[in-house]
């Protein structure tokens, strides 16, 4: 995509429509399966994301960043939402998502979450409702045009800004997402660091993360900085520990 904000993105109204390749959708239906339809994996960071979403949850309309196959999944520990956008750079991850968010289905990992977050099952239901818009968006440039008055009371990106290249285009996505976040709004984050062996096979160096940077990303664009931590994983060959953290914009 190019720097152009009229080409950085659209929104999905239409699936059938959408041309799409059957073998991106067959990776992130492989995803889903792996990661977000079996058992709940512990000592990943993922409850101290669940954690950090209970206790910073505003009301009202959130977007879901680099949502894949899994925006639900993260809508287990939120309540008064009122609508939901789900994004990504992959229309193929969003034609995932949007199956399963169309199904009846409640993977064994969901089910745990809601007993662990003492949620009723119905929670997944109602969540399933409130999902209103689908985006192709690259996070990494400027949003487009047709996005411009579009703001939230909460934004997720878990995983996506750690993809940049560099600790500059990590600080650039900030830039991109100020003005879409509403006044007291907040931000929720992680970024997963890879491990040797995953940047030897697929590339994308993210070892620049750190406490500090997000430190520096909060005084940049003048954020509350509200918690950060720093959590180590194991057993994992791909990933040696994620970075969580949440922020609010000033008034």
């Amino acid at each position: 995509m190019s720097d152009n904000p009229e080409a950085n993105g659209f929104e999905i109204s239409n699936f059938a429509e959408l041309e799409r390749d059957p073998s991106r959708i067959a990776y992130f239906q492989s995803y889903f399966d792996l990661h977000y339809n079996d058992t709940f994996r512990y000592h990943q960071g993922t409850e101290e994301i669940l954690g950090l979403l209970t206790q910073y949850r505003p009301a009202g309309d959130w977007i879901d960043l680099g949502s894949g196959p899994s925006t639900l999944f993260w809508s287990l520990a939120l309540s008064g939402v009122h609508s939901i956008t789900c994004s990504d750079i992959a229309p193929e991850a969003l034609q995932v998502l949007h199956n399963f968010v169309c199904s009846d289905e409640i993977p064994s990992c969901y089910h745990e979450v809601l007993s662990m977050l003492s949620r009723p099952i119905t929670h997944l239901a109602d969540m399933r409702q409130r999902v209103r818009h689908y985006y192709v968006l690259d996070v990494m440039r400027p949003w487009p045009n047709f996005m411009r008055d579009r703001q939230y009371d909460l934004t997720t990106q878990f995983g996506t800004f750690g993809l940049a290249s560099s600790p500059e285009e990590y600080l650039n996505c900030f830039a991109h997402l100020y003005s879409h976040i509403k006044l007291e709004g907040y931000v929720v984050g992680a970024n997963w660091i890879r491990s040797p062996r995953l940047v030897t096979c697929e590339g994308r160096d993210n070892s620049y993360l750190s406490l500090d940077l997000v430190e520096h990303a909060a005084t940049r664009f003048n954020f509350h900085l509200l918690y950060r931590n720093f959590v180590s994983i194991r057993d994992d060959d791909s990933y040696k520990a994620v970075i969580i953290w949440a922020l609010k914009k000033r008034s």
